[in-house]
């Protein structure tokens, strides 16, 4: 064998192995993607408590230990198929608080991408109901780049600037805007059926946590 057949042998060899081990990586994403689905079904149908990693398993046609090697356990699986969700909606985007940011553009930012949010994806929106039915002790909390935490440094922010009221708890407030926005679409209402209702409730809200947190000496003065 001369050395032109040796080097050819030893490149097809080499290509082998590059394809060889495509499949390994593909395997795995594919493994981990059949799961996120799965799951995904089961939680927002189920909820929870009530959805065992072996009903997964079996969702998915693979052995549970798979389970445990992507996922480590349930809680975390929950918050991967939560922030799954978001991806697959591709409409979030994350909100940067600049110097000039005023308190109306800081809560119409994230009250409107939380209605939108539910509005594109009834599967978070159930997932949320069952959260708030289920998780007594918070294991299932935030996990997704859209949690309500993310807004605590924010309003802390905006308090020490004088925009926000300081005597007032950011967790009360994240509390508050949270119950108002999201109670139309965790608890339906016919009242709430279109969408020019839902539109002027979510306007309603604004307003109304403008005046609520807005410090005394930025009080917005309706007419």
């Amino acid at each position: 064998m001369n050395d032109r057949s040796i080097f050819k042998e030893k490149e097809m060899s080499l290509e082998k192995k590059i394809i060889r081990g495509r499949p390994l990586k593909s395997e795995e994403d594919n493994t981990a993607e059949k799961i996120l689905q799965a799951a995904r079904s089961l939680f927002v149908e189920k909820g929870f408590s009530a959805t065992s990693i072996s009903d997964i398993a079996k969702k998915a046609s693979i052995n549970q230990s798979l389970i445990y090697h992507h996922f480590g356990n349930k809680q975390d699986l929950w918050k991967k198929v939560k922030e799954h969700v978001l991806k697959d909606s591709g409409q979030f985007h994350s909100f940067v608080l600049k110097t000039e940011t005023t308190l109306q553009e800081f809560l119409g930012h994230i009250i409107n991408q939380r209605t939108s949010l539910y509005e594109n994806n009834p599967d978070l929106a159930r997932m949320m109901l069952w959260q708030r039915l289920e998780d007594s002790d918070q294991s299932l909390k935030g996990g997704t780049s859209a949690s309500p935490d993310e807004w605590k440094e924010m309003i802390v922010r905006l308090q020490e600037e004088g925009r926000i009221r300081s005597d007032l708890d950011p967790d009360m407030i994240i509390a508050l805007i949270i119950h108002a926005v999201t109670g139309i679409y965790l608890y339906p209402s016919p009242l709430f059926n279109s969408m020019d209702k839902r539109k002027l409730y979510t306007k309603m809200v604004l307003d109304f946590l403008e005046q609520s947190l807005s410090a005394p000496d930025r009080k917005i003065l309706v007419y």
